[in-house]
Parts: structure tokens; C-alpha cells; sequence
């Protein structure tokens, strides 16, 4: 088994784990705060608006947790 995988967009090595995905998870998170704000920038008459910002508030929740939780399973690796 290899220590690493290959991004497919660059063929650079790149490292697997809880570790590698608590930080993709936090990457799809910074794109998705911003686009809270665009949601939040809707005009309030739209009738999918609070759907829409309900459901991107659920999902960054979401994400918010299971990042946390990937992090500390990362922890819980490296000292066992």
C-alpha cells in the first residue's frame, strides 16, 4: 500500500488519509461560505431564497462536522 495518491488535475503526489480530507473538506468549505453570500444576496421576493440559504447553511453545518471529526480521528492516528 503507498502513503500517497496522485492528484489527478496536477500528477503531483498527494497524501491520503483523515488528514488530507479534514483539509479538502475545509477547502469545499471556503467556497461554500462565499457563496452564502451570494445566496444572502438574492432578492428577497425569490421563492427558492430560503430554501436555497437553509440548505447551503445545512450542508456547511454538515461539513463544518465532519471536518472536526476527521481532524481528530487524524489525532487519534499519529498517537496510536
Amino acid at each position: 500500500m503507498t502513503s500517497s495518491t496522485h492528484s489527478s488535475d496536477t500528477g503531483v503526489p498527494s497524501p491520503n488519509g483523515p488528514a488530507a480530507i479534514a483539509h479538502d473538506v475545509f477547502n469545499l468549505l471556503t467556497v461554500l461560505y462565499g457563496h452564502q453570500d451570494d445566496l444572502e444576496g438574492l432578492p428577497p421576493g425569490l421563492s427558492e431564497r430560503g430554501h436555497l440559504i437553509a440548505s447551503a447553511k445545512g450542508i456547511v453545518s454538515r461539513l463544518e462536522e465532519i471536518g472536526r471529526l476527521l481532524v481528530a480521528l487524524s489525532h487519534a492516528q499519529k498517537q496510536g
